[in-house]
């Protein structure tokens, strides 16, 4: 069983730095595809989504250190939550 939270817990680690860099990457394609200079409104969500999933990497990867795997796993889990609220509420 501990194997198995290991795994689990390293691929979430990795699911959420691959969106960390998509929403990096995704300010960059916003202001190369604009035709008006960008406004901070027009970039807060993805802003707001870059920080918080940052600080949730941060304190996963703590928790991985100290092998809370199982809550590894819960806070990837929460922030992608995080991140499909943001979504949803703030570009719709």
């Amino acid at each position: 069983m501990k194997k198995r939270e290991l795994l689990t817990s390293q691929i979430a680690i990795i699911i959420l730095l691959l969106a960390l860099i998509r929403t990096i990457g995704e300010l960059f394609r916003l202001q190369y595809y604009s035709s008006t200079p960008l406004l901070f409104a027009d970039i807060k969500p993805f802003a707001i989504a870059a920080m918080m999933t940052s600080i949730s990497l941060l304190l996963m990867l703590l928790l991985y250190f100290f092998s809370r795997y199982v809550l590894v796993t819960s806070i990837a889990i929460m922030t992608i939550m995080g991140m499909l609220a943001i979504k949803y509420y703030m570009l719709s």
